[in-house]
């Protein structure tokens, strides 16, 4: 009878054991970031726990390869302290986020680090994009925690801004060529001989093409063109011909823009 009683108990045991793997399959699994068994929180870079997702709230994650990073902030006399929401899980991520650095918009990796492990913050959005991610090389990255990259010091644009910050970057000052002399590319019946002048062709269509593919990684990426554009219409034209004084006017105009001025035209009228 003892033997029986303990068969059925043993069986209730599976069927009830059974029923609860079931469950906890259905409801639980591995966070997509730190493989901690949870009830999970959907979200766009996978299933995450509770920890994790609030890293994921705060924006703590690569936008291009979606992977979570954690607030990485150096100690006295040591090489760095890992403090962030994400706790426990979070500690076991690869990519650690530095604390200040020469640039605050660029972020030094932690001593264990690797070129995956660098980091620009966008200027629009805040959020850290890996550098390799990106397409930035460790030598450019460089330059930007010294403050020496011509483009990338300052006003990073990141992934998921530059396309619309760029084309509204572009608008108003397209609207300033009023003849739309820079509006497509140069031809040759247009103007003869000009590629031959002209190593470096720009106008606004190919700006607008640049800025749909994202091309542009900062505003002075997108200033540097504009300039190129008037730059190519002074060197191919002679001094004082029309075409030469409309793109001397578009860029007076253009500089009253950066300086926030109510008019273009004011200090003309």
């Amino acid at each position: 009878a003892m033997q029986r009683e303990l068969a059925v108990v043993g069986a209730v045991r599976r069927v009830v054991a059974e029923q609860f793997v079931e469950e906890a399959a259905r409801r639980c699994g591995p966070c997509a970031s730190c493989m901690a068994i949870t009830e999970p929180k959907q979200t766009k870079i996978g299933a995450l726990c509770s920890k994790c997702f609030a890293a994921f709230e705060k924006g703590n994650y690569c936008p291009v390869c979606l992977k979570l990073w954690v607030d990485f902030i150096p100690a006295d006399g040591e090489a760095g302290a890992v403090v962030s929401d994400v706790d426990d899980a979070a500690a076991e991520h690869e990519d650690r986020l530095p604390g200040p650095q020469v640039n605050p918009n660029a972020l030094l990796p932690d001593v264990a680090g690797g070129a995956h492990d660098c980091m620009v913050q966008c200027e629009v959005c805040d959020l850290w994009t890996h550098i390799q991610c990106d397409g930035i090389s460790q030598q450019e990255y460089g330059r930007i925690v010294k403050d020496e990259s011509r483009h990338l010091s300052t006003a990073f644009l990141g992934p998921c801004c530059r396309k619309d910050f760029a084309t509204a970057m572009i608008e108003p000052v397209q609207r300033l060529d009023r003849i739309d002399l820079f509006a497509a590319p140069v031809t040759e019946d247009i103007a003869p001989g000009y590629l031959r002048v002209i190593s470096s062709p720009m106008d606004f269509s190919a700006m607008r093409a640049k800025a749909r593919r994202g091309v542009y990684k900062s505003a002075a990426m997108v200033r540097t063109d504009l300039e190129l554009i008037v730059r190519n219409c002074f060197v191919y034209n002679t001094a004082g011909d029309p075409v030469w004084e409309e793109a001397k006017r578009f860029w007076e105009d253009f500089q009253c823009l950066l300086r926030g001025d109510a008019s273009p035209d004011s200090s003309r009228s």
